[in-house]
């Protein structure tokens, strides 16, 4: 038996090339199994070698290329930080050109207001004013009246006044025939007196500009009254338009229309308004046909509730009339007592919402004559649309008047920061005023 060096295993001495036991002792032996593991292993090393080689070889091109494009990297940012350098030095170089403008255009500007000044002092210098507010004398040519006038009366400093008596006093004392005071004060009719006349007033207005109202100071502001709602809606428009006279009134009904079609067409009527600047009254009457068709009340209600209580706080201007739908008899008790239930809830909810929203209803005056099933009739419709002729006829007289108060109040604010001169202190008793 021979021994392996490398596994240490045992071999019969015939499988080995050794011919007696002496003869293995004396040398070395490796089995066949170890002999092929050496050949492999050294495959493998060789393998490694050559693969690490190409490694080596694949890594040193690649740092290769990464310090080319470093390279090329570091030339760009160069190149940036160059033309940022110069994009800062023509910003800075425009900012000092825009401050030289600047400080050129307020010495201009300086310039023109000291020359405007001293024209506009050249000018009040040149025109003489008097204090003199009281009013004006019974003839301008009567100098001794006039006189005694002023030493009477102490001067309240109304200054346009005084400058319309001086040019009163200043046309009489000029002896002209377009000027000249005949019988009662009134001037003499010559020749060419009515064209002086003229052209003395047209002086005088340029001169003395009386201050007008601009268009954008008052936008003009339509108003419409829109009725929206079912068949009995439609059925008020006769008596409606006989009692507004205008184009103000504009019917927007269908028959058989429920809440959420009345509320979607209102929903336009209202965007309308606003973007043509319109104040918008709408008469909404609804109802019936959701109680037809077995409607939630309290549900469609408070829908209602919810979209008037949207629309009066988004838009305050457009006011709302909520009418009360009829209560037939003819649909039996449970129809009936549904409609006066629909009625209460919306007449609660119209309540609670303010004075832009009101609720109308002439249901109590109503008996079975005045009803076609659930439909008005003709003597009804006129019933009805009389209850809401006052609502709509009111709020637009109501509406006009305040707006001329309003104008004139302006116009009067006006005047009084314009001229503070003119304005008639009384700081003595006011029992008279």
């Amino acid at each position: 038996m021979v021994e392996c060096e490398t596994c240490q295993e045992w071999a019969n001495i015939d499988d080995t090339p050794f011919s007696s036991t002496q003869e293995a002792q004396a040398g070395r032996y490796t089995c066949n199994l170890c002999t092929r593991l050496a050949a492999m292993q050294a495959s493998i090393a060789l393998q490694e070698i050559k693969l690490r080689a190409e490694h080596s070889q694949q890594i040193s091109q690649i740092k290769a290329e990464w310090e080319a494009a470093q390279a090329e990297a570091k030339i760009d940012r160069q190149n940036l930080h160059t033309l940022l350098s110069t994009e800062r030095n023509l910003r800075e170089k425009l900012e000092e050109e825009i401050g030289t403008l600047q400080t050129q255009i307020k010495k201009l500007e300086q310039t023109n207001s000291t020359q405007d000044a001293q024209e506009n002092g050249d000018q009040a210098t040149s025109t003489p004013r008097h204090d003199s507010g009281t009013p004006e004398p019974k003839h301008p040519s009567d100098k001794q009246f006039r006189s005694q006038w002023k030493e009477d009366i102490p001067s309240q400093g109304t200054s346009r006044i005084s400058e319309d008596i001086e040019h009163t006093v200043e046309l009489a004392e000029e002896g002209n025939p377009g000027t000249q005071v005949g019988k009662k004060g009134r001037p003499l009719k010559t020749e060419n007196t009515s064209q002086k006349q003229q052209q003395l007033s047209a002086d005088h207005k340029q001169k003395h500009p009386y201050p007008q109202m601009q268009s954008n100071d008052h936008p003009p502001q339509s108003k419409r009254t829109v009725v929206l709602g079912d068949s009995n809606a439609h059925r008020l428009k006769k008596h409606l338009r006989k009692a507004i006279h205008d184009q103000r009134l504009r019917i927007t009904t269908k028959s058989g229309a429920n809440l959420e079609e009345t509320l979607h067409r209102a929903e336009g009527e209202i965007q309308k308004a606003n973007a043509t600047n319109t104040e918008l009254q709408l008469i909404i009457h609804v109802g019936t046909t959701d109680l037809l068709n077995k409607a939630d009340i309290k549900k469609t209600t408070d829908h209602l509730k919810q979209q008037l209580t949207y629309w009066s706080q988004k838009t305050p201007k457009h006011h709302y009339i909520v009418s009360a739908i009829p209560e037939p008899k003819a649909r039996g008790q449970q129809f009936a007592t549904a409609c006066q239930t629909w009625n209460t809830a919306v007449q609660t909810a119209c309540t609670a919402l303010g004075p832009s929203v009101r609720f109308m209803s002439a249901a109590a005056q109503l008996t079975a004559d005045h009803l076609d099933d659930i439909h008005y009739s003709e003597q009804a419709a006129d019933q009805v649309g009389s209850q809401l002729d006052d609502p709509v006829d009111t709020r637009v007289e109501h509406t006009e008047s305040a707006k001329r108060r309003l104008k004139l109040w302006d116009r009067l604010c006006w005047q009084v920061d314009k001229h503070p001169d003119s304005v008639q202190r009384n700081e003595g008793p006011t029992e008279n005023i």
